[in-house]
């Protein structure tokens, strides 16, 4: 099943969702085969709006340990220092955007002035989004188009083995059993929602082991749920410190890339329980990496808590193989995809060099600002 690209030939994708699909010429350009559809989403002051409902309510008492409005009792249980808290809250809502949780998950009640403008709110990383890319490359989703395009600019070497499936009950029992191991993903799929992964396949039970339990063929078609696929080769990271080791899924390194320029990579782990590293995932984690030398900041912070104080010291050093050599690819990579000029590379650092497992033109910014524990602004503006 393995796929091989090469340049002077065409490939078209069927069309899975709206908006997906697409031709990649002979000269490596994109025709997307559908008009680019996005859903709409709220406007800035319905956010803020929103998000000043949020404040009210987290100035009221609990009424368990977690959520938002316990944090803000958590860390500041004094009642005139909380009153405090939520006027400064609401101020950076209405100046710059920022949410509660980003009031909370960044420190902005501890930062000065400067550092507080220096953080970029979800809400303006929107419009960013829109200055530096192409509207129709905005939530570039399909999978299969995605892991072509790699193929193309950049060589099979740095793509993942795919085997695109546009309707699950095209695929045959024996075709299944042949690709395991394998990671299954929504070809418009965002966050690692609806991923499997089949680790193997037992003749006498007559079963596939996935990481939610044993499925015979037709319970795991009726898992993929009749969705377009990518059937992913399961990759390797050659990069596994102790705090990894009881990772569930692959771990992958997400470089965020400006005009071609490195500007931002975190290390992101999954726990023992989620296949996937997502750091909006609860129970994952992030730590940030120093650009010039490759190692891991000696702090990981976890990924769905809305306080920034929540981080576990890294004992010992750690430093990512080749870091410069993979600093220079990404660099490459990213000067392949103009114009878009804003990415997220997710990126496998196995045995065999580095393996982009996704990239998106929409890459969020808490995932640096909150590793980094400093705001992005000078590097995206």
């Amino acid at each position: 099943m393995k796929l091989s690209y090469s340049k002077g030939k065409s490939w078209t994708v069927a069309p899975s969702t709206p908006g997906s699909g697409g031709t990649i010429d002979a000269t490596g350009n994109i025709t997307f085969s559908e008009p680019f559809f996005e859903e709409k989403e709220k406007s800035p002051e319905e956010e803020i709006l929103h998000a000043i409902r949020m404040v009210i309510r987290a100035y009221e008492k609990p009424d368990s340990d977690a959520g938002l409005a316990a944090t803000y009792y958590k860390l500041f249980p004094n009642s005139m220092d909380r009153v405090n808290a939520l006027k400064l809250t609401l101020k950076l809502a209405a100046t710059q955007l920022f949410l509660p949780t980003e009031f909370l998950e960044y420190g902005l009640y501890k930062r000065t002035k400067a550092e507080q403008k220096a953080y970029i709110s979800q809400l303006n990383m929107y419009s960013l989004w829109d200055k530096y890319n192409d509207r129709q490359f905005l939530h570039f989703r399909d999978k299969e188009l995605a892991n072509k395009l790699i193929r193309f600019r950049l060589g099979d070497s740095y793509a993942t083995v795919d085997y695109p499936v546009e309707d699950n009950t095209l695929i045959t029992k024996e075709e299944m059993k042949a690709s395991v191991p394998f990671f299954a993903k929504p070809i418009d799929g965002v966050g690692g929602k609806g991923c499997i992964k089949v680790t193997k396949y037992n003749r006498l039970t007559d079963t596939f082991t996935t990481h939610i339990g044993r499925f015979t063929y037709e319970e795991l078609q009726r898992k993929l749920n009749d969705k377009a696929y990518i059937l992913q080769k399961v990759e390797k990271s050659c990069f596994v410190p102790y705090f990894a080791k009881k990772s569930l899924g692959l771990n992958t390194i997400r470089f965020v890339t400006v005009n071609g320029r490195l500007v931002g990579a975190v290390f992101k782990i999954s726990s023992k329980y989620d296949l996937v590293d997502n750091f909006g995932v609860d129970g994952n984690y992030a730590v940030a990496i120093d650009l010039d030398t490759g190692e891991l900041f000696n702090t990981m912070y976890r990924g769905k808590d809305f306080s920034a104080e929540y981080a576990i010291k890294i004992k010992g050093v750690h430093k990512i193989p080749e870091w410069d050599k993979t600093v220079i690819f990404i660099e490459r990579a990213a000067k392949q995809f103009r114009p878009t000029r804003l990415i997220g590379f997710d990126v496998a650092i196995t045995e065999n060099g580095p393996v982009i497992i996704d990239f998106n033109a929409t890459p969020g910014i808490r995932l640096l600002q909150i590793p980094y524990q400093m705001g992005f602004k000078k590097f995206i503006k």
